[in-house]
């Protein structure tokens, strides 16, 4: 039970990580993350292009089923 406890706590930790980069990354322009050595520019453009969804409020249909996912791993 104790070694279930552990994973589950690591796993919420690099949720929260990945949380808070998440956040911080996105109030960064890709112009700034070029300059700052994260991207490059013409990378960023083809993988944008690709990963924007068709559906306008897909974010918050992902986001809502998250929870559900962290409690039944």
């Amino acid at each position: 039970m104790a070694v279930a406890l552990d994973m589950l706590k690591k796993h919420v930790y690099n949720l929260l990580i990945v949380q808070l980069l998440s956040e911080e990354y996105s109030t960064m322009s890709p112009g700034t993350l070029e300059a700052q050595g994260l991207i490059n520019q013409a990378e960023y453009q083809k993988v944008a292009a690709l990963t924007q969804s068709a559906s306008p409020d897909a974010h918050k249909k992902i986001a809502g089923k998250l929870p559900s996912l962290a409690i039944s791993v």
